[in-house]
């Protein structure tokens, strides 16, 4: 979308290249690698499948590229061709992402033991192996990521900041279950479905305001362009700010975020500004 791109780039300080978006895409794909650990594997399977704690999978993401006895998952997971490009492993967009929660991490290192494989009478799971699978399902997916091109990643602050939000909102969309359905199975072609479902997810919340701008055209009032009654408390906020604004900050927690199913009605001024 050109407004996003735009502010990315101006957030970057200059022209972004087209391999500069797939390995940014490579990242965002990357948020949830903590989910890899037993222990939060755990969490759907069997209580007699694990004995030990429930693990996150903001720290254990970190602890995968951090600790090297992790390595090898690391390595599956692109961590060589990451540098290459110019990431910085522990202060730079690696973290942002991982953080995607809305929070610092808080590396604990809890988050570096029981990455043992597990076995029972029914199943075995083996994080190394899932990372391999992973890792060849993402260089299958962005090929262009993997181009050897010698552009960097950007790395002023103020870009990793603007990227963490996004990554944040590609979170609460990606895990909105109108546009994408739980799979459980890796389905090596579903990026295709992915890309088209995301299409319709941020025209569907109103991000992309292309078919909008045609379908509202000399329509007036909020009731005729959103089909809501009323605007929420947030919108009420936006659309009383006048159009000069160069920023607004709007702040909730995740998982409010995700709870507001009004999100998808934007006002008048924040239809004009995007």
């Amino acid at each position: 979308m050109p407004v996003f791109h735009n502010r990315m780039e101006r957030a970057a300080g200059g022209v972004l290249a087209s391999v500069t978006f797939a390995r940014l895409a490579v990242l965002a794909f990357l948020h949830d690698a903590g989910k890899l650990h037993p222990g939060f594997q755990a969490k759907g399977w069997p209580e007699s499948a694990w004995c030990g704690p429930r693990h996150g999978h903001v720290g254990e993401g970190a602890a995968i590229f951090l600790e090297s006895d992790l390595e090898t998952i690391s390595l599956s997971l692109c961590k060589v061709e990451m540098g290459k490009w110019g990431l910085e492993q522990d202060i730079g967009l690696l973290f942002a992402v991982l953080a995607h929660d809305g929070r610092p991490i808080d590396y604990d290192l809890t988050a570096t033991k029981s990455w043992e494989p597990v076995k029972t009478v029914d199943f075995t799971y083996d994080p190394v192996s899932a990372s391999t699978e992973i890792g060849a399902t993402l260089r299958r997916w962005f090929p262009k990521a993997f181009l050897q091109e010698s552009e960097l990643l950007p790395s002023r602050p103020q870009f990793a900041h603007f990227f963490a939000g996004m990554v944040a909102l590609a979170d609460w969309l990606g895990s909105d279950r109108r546009f994408f359905p739980f799979v459980r199975d890796l389905d090596p072609g579903y990026m295709n479905r992915a890309r088209e479902q995301a299409r319709r997810a941020v025209s569907a919340i109103g991000l992309d305001i292309t078919d909008l701008r045609e379908n509202l055209a000399g329509r007036e009032g909020f009731h005729q362009a959103t089909g809501f009654a009323a605007p929420n408390t947030q919108q009420q906020l936006v659309g009383s700010s006048p159009l000069e604004e160069q920023l607004l900050i709007l702040e909730a927690k995740p998982g409010q975020a995700r709870q507001r199913r009004h999100f998808g009605a934007l006002p008048g001024s924040l239809k004009q500004g995007l």
